[in-house]
């Protein structure tokens, strides 16, 4: 089976329950398993859960960009790919992702689509999310055009996707380069130049990543700002110039070439001025719809959206997804019962 050749990595951080539930879902898969746990203390059992050689668990109570960094050395497959310790991959999708990249050799990362889902009130509830992955692609032939396509019309494609292990590795590379910077997004943007400078990124219309919406992030930044936040503000100066570094220095360690620091910035400008546009285009909606009128139906519809129930993640891949449905049962089952044991 392809998925034998992939490494699921896995950072944590005081979430013991969660890892464990992860941890018995990876297990019992042909993938190899590694676990970054920054938390204070080991999580309990964790001898046990590595009884397959394939799991790995490294505790080590350090900066998540810093754990990510010393997983370059520890990943052995052809292939790597991060996920969050409260979600799920489908291996269905994952084998196709595998196989998609055995196959287009110019592509440097491959990815599934998603739903999100939450506990609430007894149930396992549908999120919606991600609806610009579907027939997402960056697929020019010049890496620098690569950079600013993808962050022009930007979805989460590269970060949680299947890349080969020298991408991935190119890309932690640059996460753990240095101090960290004031607003998390910066890893993720930094996956996202990294990866589209590598290779084309492909997003299969195939049902992947089962998203979770029971945590906060597990990802703590200094200041909560948006990456357009971040961009814009002259404080952030010498973070700006870092930035552009780790990028350069983590592609010339591994490449025969490297951006430049300006394509680098348009690229970057692009994300800004797409995100900023978007925002005006919500407030400027906001503001004509505002009245008293309005006001009373926002009103109403925030107290049904309380006591309504929302639609079951099952509900929902039935009628989108019914080929994957008894897959994402699987997982389902286990969400309700984890949850169901804690009560």
């Amino acid at each position: 089976m392809s998925l034998d050749r992939l490494t699921i990595v896995i950072p944590t951080y005081k979430r013991g329950a969660y890892i464990k539930r992860a941890m018995e879902y990876w297990a019992a898969t042909p993938v190899h398993l590694l676990v970054l746990d920054g938390s204070e203390k080991p999580v309990e059992n964790a001898e046990y859960l590595q009884s397959s050689e394939r799991v790995s668990y490294v505790h080590a109570p350090i900066p998540i960009e810093e754990r990510l960094g010393n997983s370059v050395s520890l990943v052995e497959t052809e292939y790597a790919a991060l996920i969050s310790d409260d979600e799920f991959f489908l291996l269905s999708t994952l084998e196709k992702c595998v196989e998609f990249l055995d196959t287009h050799r110019d592509y440097s990362a491959c990815k599934g689509l998603a739903m999100g889902y939450d506990w609430n009130n007894g149930y396992v509830r549908y999120e919606p999310m991600n609806r610009n992955l579907i027939n997402y692609q960056v697929n020019s032939e010049d890496p620098a055009t690569r950079m600013y396509e993808h962050l022009t019309f930007y979805a989460i494609a590269s970060l949680w996707s299947v890349q080969r292990r020298e991408v991935f590795a190119t890309c932690m590379s640059a996460v753990a380069s240095g101090a960290l910077f004031s607003t998390s997004l910066c890893t993720e943007v930094q996956v996202s130049l990294v990866t589209a400078y590598m290779g084309k990124i492909k997003v299969l219309q195939e049902l992947m990543w089962l998203r979770s919406f029971e945590n906060k992030s597990i990802w703590n930044p200094t200041h909560n700002l948006t990456m357009a936040q971040w961009w814009r503000d002259a404080n952030y100066s010498e973070e700006h110039e870092r930035f552009i570094d780790s990028i350069i220095l983590a592609l010339k360690g591994r490449r025969d070439s490297s951006p430049e620091k300006g394509q680098i910035e348009s690229a970057i400008e692009a994300l800004a001025l797409h995100r900023e546009e978007r925002e005006q285009e919500i407030l400027e909606s906001a503001k004509k719809r505002v009245s008293f009128k309005v006001y009373l139906r926002k009103q109403l519809l925030s107290l049904l959206n309380k006591t309504v129930r929302k639609p079951s993640l099952l509900n929902e891949v039935r009628q989108k997804y019914p080929r994957r449905y008894e897959e994402v049962k699987a997982v389902h089952d286990r969400i309700y019962a984890f949850h169901k044991s804690k009560n």
